[in-house]
């Protein structure tokens, strides 16, 4: 399914960052995976990792290529209480998925479905890529950033990084994250050096890096960004939301929950509103700005949330 890259023969460039995919790259030759047994491509020159990024979401699509998320029909209940009610979304690799609505909008059982710590209905579809949600293979595909800084803090940055690894390991499929691979991380969340610091000394924006930087390392197709940046001072915010970015523009998904209307603004080009466990709507942030229209006005609209209660 995926196109993997190797030994590519244009202008040669020590430069590059790995896509997530490289697609009909003129210059390359397809191969199996790579000796560090990624799943992904690695591109030598960076023309070809240009290519790869402009080309592969309209190649994808066109394809037909399985998304990276698809939900359908999902329901879910606790007892008697409906926490989520038929809910159906698809989204695809390069896509910034915002997840918006209330407390008790069914935003977080929504992600403990995806992640599998909540089992889904035998009636209902949530795959990862293709594969049922739970499943080891789905789960090694996935990244999760929560909303706190529970991390074993007795370890250092780097540690840390390679235990999220191994977990992520199963069977022929080993992550293996080299020194450099994290030093170049750490430099890009401006955070360098700090990787061989025990995390006790760590700040929260810090905590809160060295969740991305683990999380971008393991290699996922999909990371959930559930309340992370809560608490995260400016300039962290600003980094951790370049590196999503960047992450999405090299062909994965980023689902962020978030209060925080503004920073979806800027982030998502795709969001879902959910109100009691119900999808009021889903549709891309460019449809709202052909409208004159902003997620805060469209949470007003529909939920009828009065301005002075958002704005607070």
């Amino acid at each position: 399914m995926y196109a993997t890259v190797s030994n590519c023969t244009g202008v040669r460039c020590s430069n590059w960052r790995t896509p997530r995919y490289a697609v009909k790259c003129p210059d390359a030759l397809n191969s199996g995976l790579n000796s560090g047994g990624r799943r992904f491509c690695a591109p030598r020159c960076e023309e070809c990792v240009n290519f790869a990024q402009s080309t592969n979401y309209c190649y994808m699509r066109s394809q037909k290529l399985v998304p990276n998320v698809n939900v359908s029909n999902l329901t879910f209940k606790y007892r008697n209480v409906q926490a989520l009610d038929r809910v159906n979304f698809t989204v695809y690799a390069g896509d910034f998925f915002a997840i918006i609505g209330p407390n008790g909008s069914g935003k977080s059982t929504l992600c403990k479905v995806l992640q599998g710590i909540l089992s889904s209905p035998k009636n209902a579809d949530v795959l990862i890529a293709g594969k049922p949600a739970g499943t080891i293979s789905a789960c090694r595909l996935l990244a999760y950033c929560g909303d706190n800084d529970h991390m074993p803090r007795f370890l250092t940055g780097e540690e840390f990084i390679h235990n999220s690894a191994r977990l992520h390991s199963h069977g022929e499929h080993r992550i293996r994250v080299s020194r450099k691979e994290i030093e170049e991380t750490f430099v890009q969340l401006g955070m360098e050096g700090r990787h061989n610091e025990i995390m006790e000394t760590y700040s929260h924006g810090m905590l809160k890096k060295t969740q991305l930087a683990a999380s971008l390392l393991i290699n996922p197709l999909v990371i959930i960004v559930d309340e992370t940046l809560n608490g995260v001072d400016i300039e962290a915010q600003y980094k951790i939301e370049v590196e999503l970015r960047r992450f999405c523009q090299e062909g994965g998904t980023v689902l962020m929950c978030s209060h925080d209307f503004a920073m979806q603004s800027r982030n998502a080009n795709k969001f879902l509103l959910l109100d009691r466990g119900r999808v009021v709507v889903t549709a891309p942030v460019v449809e709202l700005a052909k409208e004159g229209l902003s997620i805060e006005d469209l949470v007003r609209q529909y939920i009828g949330i009065p301005e002075s209660q958002i704005n607070a």
